[in-house]
């Protein structure tokens, strides 16, 4: 697996931004004769850029702990964990970068998108992006896509506005189901593991009823389910009690999603293949989602005031929704 992404991603939370979008492409598996000095590669790769990642956390931690200027780098850490462990090929990996002066505030944003290889891996293709803006606005946004028609997408947004003064944090599992699966019991499991997250964090936490300005007709594309809260930022402790209930609460997601995404393997090999029809509806449902998000998404309209309607458009439609353009209807 090829991590020179990965790392030149995660060494990134410090060194200068490219103010473009650029494409990094491999196709195909890699020779027989350079496959062992290519993963030792990757393995080397792979433990400096945690590494790297992780000392640039813990160098900082206080600061980000109390919402201040968190750049989000632990759950990314975690992110690029999870990737690791469900890709072990990588076809396409797309990096893309922007950076502008937003009165005293340098705002940059950084996107990683793996598209996996490897057909005995659950995930097709996982998009990681963060936003590190001072006291303008630091977010974060992961949406992971599974191979597997019928299974659920993964969403997370940690948004944090106003050098904390604003929070929102969104989970979900985002419901795939198609005609093509007949019941819902193919998400089942995703609905527990999200009630019981929610049940265990959502007090806390101030869980409360997603915003009807974007969630107000949502076409199934969000589950019931969704985790949805502003967290209370006016503690003793400046938030540093909330900063890791909602970093202890995305990882257990992100492990509970891995859950959701190996459920039914026992079926799988037992010869219940998806049929060619199946995974045709499945990816009408995934472009359909990505043009009701092209339409909606208020992230769209923030990059456009940051760094251009020209580039938040070509970044909208080439890295952030790029199957909306396969939907006709």
């Amino acid at each position: 697996m090829d991590y020179s992404s990965f790392t030149s991603f995660t060494t990134s939370f410090t060194t200068t931004s490219r103010n473009s979008l650029s494409r990094k492409t491999r196709t195909g598996p890699p020779s027989s004769s350079s496959a062992a000095a290519a993963a030792a590669t990757s393995a080397r790769k792979i433990a400096t850029s945690k590494k790297h990642l992780y000392q640039h956390h813990h160098q900082h931690h206080r600061n980000h702990r109390n919402w201040r200027t968190s750049d989000f780098s632990a759950h990314v850490r975690h992110a690029l964990e999870f990737v690791e462990k469900n890709f072990r090929d990588v076809e396409n990996t797309t990096c893309a970068e922007k950076s502008a002066l937003i009165g005293k505030e340098r705002v940059t944003t950084r996107t990683l998108v793996y598209v996996g290889n490897d057909a005995e891996k659950h995930v097709e293709r996982v998009r990681i992006t963060a936003v590190s803006g001072g006291g303008l606005a630091n977010c974060l946004n992961i949406v992971a896509t599974p191979r597997k028609p019928g299974k659920p997408s993964f969403g997370a947004d940690v948004l944090n506005f106003g050098s904390g003064k604003s929070i929102l944090v969104a989970f979900d599992f985002h419901p795939n189901t198609t005609s093509w699966d007949g019941d819902d019991t193919k998400n089942s499991k995703a609905k527990r593991i999200a009630r019981e997250i929610k049940r265990k964090y959502g007090e806390t936490l101030n869980a409360t009823t997603p915003s009807e300005k974007f969630y107000e007709d949502t076409s199934g594309y969000f589950s019931e389910e969704m985790f949805f809260a502003r967290p209370n930022n006016n503690t003793d402790k400046g938030g540093e009690e909330t900063f890791e209930l909602v970093l202890e609460c995305f990882k257990e997601y992100l492990n509970g999603y891995v859950e959701v995404l190996k459920d039914g393997e026992d079926d799988e090999e037992q010869g219940n293949e998806e049929s060619a029809e199946a995974k045709e509806a499945f990816r009408r449902r995934l472009a359909k989602h990505d043009k009701w998000q092209m339409e909606r998404d208020p992230a769209i309209k923030m990059f456009s005031s940051w760094y251009g309607e020209e580039w938040a458009n070509d970044y909208a439609n080439e890295i952030l929704f790029p199957l909306a353009k396969e939907c006709v209807s």
